[in-house]
C-alpha cells in the first residue's frame, strides 16, 4: 500500500509520518520524510536555494518520489507525495519560478506516476500556525497549495481521508484505524 499525507505547508503531514517511524503497525512501510529530502538538497552553509535552483530543486523532489513509489511497492508513506509537489509546482508556474518547458516536464510525470498511489490523508490547516523557525511563513502560498490540493483530491480517482484541524493524536488514530481497517478487508 502507498500512502501519502498531503496538505500545505505546517499542516502537521512531517509530524504525523515522523510519530508513525516507530510504530509497530507500519513497521513493513518505507517511511520518507520529504523536509528531510529538501534539506538535503539545500546548499548546507546557508540554507538557502541558490538561484535558478527551484526548479532544479522540484524537479529532484518530483524524480526521488517517482523512485520511492517504484521500489516500494509493498508499503510506502510519505510526507511529501506527488499532490504535494503538483500543488508547489503549480504556484511555482504561476509566480514565474520555473519556465513553461520545465512546468510541462514536471506535470507530465506528476500525471503519469499518480496512480501508483493506493490512499492520501489530507491533513487540513490548524487554526494557528506555529512558525518552526525554518518554513517562510507565506499565507498565500498556503492557502494556494491548500485549495489546491483540495481540488485534486476532489477531483481525482485516488481515494483519500480529510484529517480534520485536530490534535496530532487524533490524527495518529484516524490513520491507524483507517489502515488498520483497510488491511484488514484486504487480507479477510
Amino acid at each position: 500500500m502507498r500512502i501519502g499525507i498531503v496538505g500545505a505547508g505546517g499542516v502537521g503531514k512531517t509530524s504525523i509520518v515522523a510519530n508513525l517511524m516507530g510504530d509497530a503497525s507500519f513497521y513493513r512501510f518505507h517511511i520518507d520524510i520529504g523536509m528531510e529530502r529538501r534539506m538535503r538538497l539545500l546548499t548546507q552553509k546557508e540554507k538557502k536555494i541558490p538561484l535558478g535552483g527551484a526548479a532544479a530543486m522540484q524537479e529532484a523532489m518530483l524524480y526521488q518520489e517517482v523512485i520511492n513509489l517504484l521500489t516500494h511497492s509493498g508499503g510506502y508513506l510519505t510526507d511529501s507525495p506527488l499532490p504535494v509537489i503538483w500543488a508547489y509546482t503549480d504556484f511555482a508556474a504561476k509566480t514565474e519560478i520555473i519556465q513553461e518547458n520545465q512546468y510541462k516536464r514536471l506535470i507530465t510525470t506528476i500525471k503519469t506516476f499518480m496512480p501508483l498511489y493506493d490512499l492520501f490523508f489530507f491533513a487540513r490547516p490548524l487554526p494557528h500556525f506555529r512558525p518552526d523557525g525554518f518554513r517562510v511563513v507565506n499565507e498565500d502560498l498556503r492557502r494556494f497549495v491548500d485549495g489546491h490540493i483540495q481540488k485534486q483530491m476532489r477531483d481525482g480517482a485516488i481515494p483519500y481521508v480529510e484529517l480534520p484541524p485536530v490534535s496530532l493524536e487524533e490524527r495518529l488514530d484516524m490513520v491507524r484505524n483507517t489502515i488498520e481497517s483497510l488491511e484488514t478487508d484486504i487480507y479477510v
